[in-house]
């Protein structure tokens, strides 16, 4: 039965009016809710390959508690005594006044944008299990995914209620597929992780904890469209239960599938739940689960941008921030410009890397909560008497206890995260930047007539930190890659320049590109620290390239990676053998190939090497040549994987017997791989080959890598 808020004490009443036009139900609520705080299991793929499979079941089970059960019993007993738009701003005004409240917004205005700022990044990860090179288009594809959803929250809060519902419905379909497929494909029975963190260290503990905690965030987001939701205090207790109850459901669905399918959690970690939908049912069932990802990324960022969008037109109505906030469309009456106003934030900060945003975002969040937590307690001992439609039922002390749950799990995720990443100074300290910018912009609005032209300014230079900041990140390296500009392997150098571009970005490193060696010098590989061989033959190369080269690999000045093309040695295009090369290579001649393709397996002999972290023992090439060479260059290299001849479909004469595929020249200074495969974009889709890619640049090019 629907009940309805008394505006004056907060007490219900019963009602059986319909909902009104333009007002929210509460199964479109559930399905905004669920797509605030989680849109499914994407984001959890991390966990496993911190934590395990035991660690992950543990922390799903166990972080619900400590973290999420505190945060949504104060939601609720907080929204229930208020029930209006602007949710936990004006609670945080009620209880401890204009400046907190300030304060509470500010935080949670930033920290939103930042967390929108990840999801469209996402869809295109997503994304690209349809199209490899949508990479190279990130930008564009990330602004049309921001703008149209800022048309949609234009249109109103019941088109996105709508709209999240199929979204949500989309999300959960292919994890349902997913685990049917495991249960009934697959002749090992059900199989359930004991729960445990048994034999873990701190940090991996830490940040498995935190993933699981990002994966949980945003309860009290789903508040501040309070006023234009049907029957409020009813609509959110029962909605919210709901989505509780299906987050941890579909999460530890997820767990038990990752569990069932024996997947290792580097290949899942590096190609996402699509990778594993591929090993479990094929190539539907992998489209599908990227078909949910970009549903989730979608819903997400339009159930987010509903909520981030009323904060700033409630403290505009506070004269907080400039008037024209306020304003709504007039024929959608939503805060369009509050709406435009945060996309075009949002537009910038997805400049930002992945794990700059999200360190960034939980220490914002967890500021924001905070007062949120001390708001609830305030109340409770200023104004004991006050209905509330629901009630914690516990007392004073017994909330306290409560509330130090949750930060605790806050500062040990926090100190797990900082100490875990390679370089996070940068994102702390904007972070902190962030927190303080609050106290700044408050003494400016004091300024009486000054106040909100001051707060314009302010707003421009967070626009203008967002463009700046991640430019001032020092890059971890710099990598010069030569590649063909040309012949039948473009098509693998265009494939491997979309991806290695992907994972500067992520990663923190820069590229240069030159398609000649004649760009090949002292001077140029001084300048990097890593120098990639992609698919060009060692011949043609000018006297000043070649002896440049060879006192960077024999003096160590850098490290290198040979692919494919790299041991295309002997008399080709009238050029003789480069024989410093063919020794470099293991004293090897090339002598024939497979022209027309054959898939094979390649086993891993050096499991211990770092670029083979990751790795399963044994992996497939599909469609690659296996260039044979005059003999074998094991006894003048180390070995670390080979391809069986014998696995060759379709079988092939071309054969060498031992046949070495990627090994290393432990006999000079720098460090080296040669990587044979290297003819198919289609490699890119090989999550194997993009982790020994991945492994190699790190491994090459830092003296103690982050892998």
């Amino acid at each position: 039965m629907p009940v309805s808020a008394n505006p004056t004490n907060g007490s219900t009443v019963s009602t059986h009016q319909p909902v009104p036009r333009g007002k929210l139900r509460p199964i479109q609520l559930v399905a905004i809710i669920f797509l605030t705080v989680s849109g499914g299991p994407y984001g959890l793929e991390p966990l496993f390959s911190y934590v395990g499979d035991h660690g992950a079941m543990m922390l799903l089970l166990i972080t619900p508690i400590l973290w999420d059960v505190p945060t949504i019993l104060t939601v609720l007993e907080l929204n229930s005594m208020m029930p209006v738009t602007g949710g936990y701003y004006q609670w945080v005004k009620h209880a401890l006044g204009i400046r907190w409240a300030f304060y509470e917004g500010w935080w949670t205005w930033l920290y939103t944008f930042i967390d929108l700022a990840i999801y469209p990044v996402l869809f295109v990860g997503y994304a690209g299990f349809f199209f490899p090179e949508i990479n190279e288009y990130r930008v564009s594809v990330c602004l049309a995914v921001i703008w149209l959803s800022a048309l949609l929250n234009i249109l109103g809060i019941v088109p996105v209620g709508k709209t999240s519902l199929v979204l949500g419905i989309g999300v959960l379909i292919p994890f349902l597929a997913l685990f049917i497929v495991l249960l009934t494909r697959h002749t090992a029975p059900l199989s359930i992780p004991a729960p445990s963190l048994h034999g873990l260290g701190f940090s991996p503990v830490a940040m498995g904890l935190y993933t699981v905690m990002w994966n949980f965030i945003g309860w009290d987001n789903a508040t501040t469209y309070a006023g234009e939701v049907a029957s409020p205090v009813r609509s959110y207790l029962l909605s919210v239960t709901m989505a509780f109850l299906l987050i941890v459901g579909v999460y530890l669905l997820a767990a038990l599938a990752v569990h069932q399918s024996g997947i290792d959690p580097a290949v899942l970690n590096e190609g996402g739940f699509p990778v594993l939908g591929v090993m479990a049912g094929g190539r539907w069932l992998g489209i599908l689960l990227a078909a949910g990802g970009m549903a989730s990324t979608v819903g997400l960022y339009s159930a987010v941008l509903l909520s981030v969008s009323r904060v700033p037109q409630v403290m505009a109505s506070d004269k907080l921030l400039p008037e024209k906030l306020c304003a709504l469309h007039p024929r959608f009456r939503t805060p369009y410009l509050s709406i435009i106003t945060s996309s075009c934030i949002v537009s910038l900060l997805i400049l930002w890397t992945f794990s700059d945003l999200v360190i960034m975002d939980i220490m914002l969040y967890g500021a924001g909560l905070s007062l949120e937590f001390i708001t609830l307690l305030v109340l409770r001992i200023r104004e004991p008497l006050r209905h509330r439609p629901f009630t914690i039922p516990l007392n004073n002390k017994g909330l306290l206890l409560m509330i130090l749950l949750p930060l605790s799990v806050y500062v040990i995720a926090l100190s797990g995260a900082i100490y875990a990443q390679g370089r996070t100074v940068i994102p702390v300290f904007v972070a902190l930047g962030m927190l303080v910018s609050a106290e700044i912009a408050w003494r400016f609005i004091r300024w009486k007539k000054r106040g909100l032209t001051m707060i314009k300014i302010i707003l421009f230079l967070l626009l203008s930190f967002a463009v700046t900041s991640p430019a001032t990140a020092a890059p971890r390296f710099r990598a010069l890659v030569l590649y063909e500009n040309g012949g039948h392997h473009i098509r693998y150098s265009q494939a491997a320049m979309i991806w290695l571009d992907r994972l500067a970005t992520d990663s923190n490193f820069t590229i240069d590109y030159i398609t000649t060696p004649a760009g090949i010098n002292d001077s140029s590989l001084s300048a990097c620290q890593l120098f990639i061989q992609l698919d060009y033959p060692p011949y043609g190369w000018p006297p000043a390239a070649v002896s440049a080269f060879q006192q960077y690999i024999e003096k160590g000045k850098g490290g290198w990676i040979g692919f494919h093309h790299a041991t295309l040695l002997g008399e080709f295009d009238g050029y003789p053998i480069w024989q410093w090369f063919s020794d470099f290579m293991g004293g090897i001649r090339w002598k024939s190939y497979i022209p027309d393709f054959a898939t094979a397996r390649v086993e891993v002999e050096d499991k211990g090497h770092p670029c083979m972290k990751g790795l399963p023992p044994a992996f497939t090439i599909e469609k690659e040549e296996w260039y044979t060479y005059d003999k074998s260059p094991r006894p003048n290299v180390h070995v670390i994987a080979s391809v069986d001849e014998a696995t060759y479909t379709p079988s092939s004469p071309v054969k060498m017997g031992e046949h070495p595929v990627i090994w290393t020249n432990d006999h000079v200074a720098a460090r080296n791989i040669y990587i044979f495969m290297g003819h198919s974009p289609d490699l890119f889709r090989n999550t194997a080959y993009t982790t020994l890619f991945r492994n190699a640049i790190f491994w090459a090019a830092e003296p103690h890598p982050t892998f």
